[in-house]
Parts: structure tokens; C-alpha cells; sequence
């Protein structure tokens, strides 16, 4: 009979089954003298660098009260410039605060959208 690991045995106590996603899978060694012997393989985890550009739940809540608050000092800073057909001016301003060009359009189309939907509601009122 084969030798159980420790993680098997109280799996097997527990009444779970062998192969759980958390450990990875069970690999049975086939050289050497531990051979027949079941071990887990170890799962590594996600690399930081795989997190980027997902949606938190922090910034997913913060997006949603903005509304409710309005906006921060320097972006009502910005849609001066929008309110005057100032566009070159106002995305320069935010590519200064934000840092990077296709940051500073997103931003910038985001503003311009805040400002036009008041305009948008008043023209379906009439």
C-alpha cells in the first residue's frame, strides 16, 4: 500500500475529497525512493501585476457617490475651461494632475459628459 500524506489523511478523515483547488492537485511521485508517494503541489499565487486595471470595490463605490458629493476641487478646476469650449486648455490641466495622455482623455470626456448632462435634461424638459 501506497504512504498517505498528512493533508490526505485528514482530508480523507474530514470526508473531503482528494484533489482540492485551494492546495492544488494531488501529483504522485514516480522516481526516486519516495515514488508512489502522494504529495500536493503547491499553487502560486496571482502576481499584483495581474490586478491592474480591475474595478475595486472601494473605487466601484466611490464612483457611484460621486454624484451625491460632486466634484473634487481640481476637476471643478478643470470644467472651467470645458464650460468656455477651452478642451485643449482643460486636458492639458488634467494631464498635468493625472500624469499620462490617455488618462487625462478618460478624465477629460468624463467631465465633458458631467457638464452636458444638466444641458441634456433642460433641452428634453422644453
Amino acid at each position: 500500500m501506497q504512504p498517505i500524506s498528512k493533508i490526505m489523511f485528514l482530508n480523507l478523515l474530514l470526508g473531503q475529497p482528494l484533489r482540492s483547488s485551494s492546495h492544488g492537485s494531488a501529483l504522485v511521485h514516480c522516481q526516486g525512493l519516495n515514488k508512489g508517494h502522494t504529495v500536493i503541489e503547491n499553487m502560486s499565487k496571482l502576481r499584483h501585476s495581474h490586478h491592474h486595471g480591475h474595478l475595486t470595490k472601494r473605487s466601484k463605490f466611490l464612483q457611484g457617490i460621486q454624484e451625491v458629493c460632486g466634484l473634487v476641487p481640481w476637476e471643478r478646476r478643470a470644467a472651467e475651461p470645458l464650460k468656455v469650449s477651452k478642451d485643449k486648455l482643460a486636458l492639458r490641466f488634467i494631464k498635468k494632475r493625472l500624469g499620462t495622455h490617455i488618462c487625462a482623455k478618460r478624465k477629460w470626456q468624463e467631465l465633458s459628459n458631467v457638464l452636458a448632462a444638466p444641458r441634456k435634461a433642460a433641452a428634453n424638459k422644453d
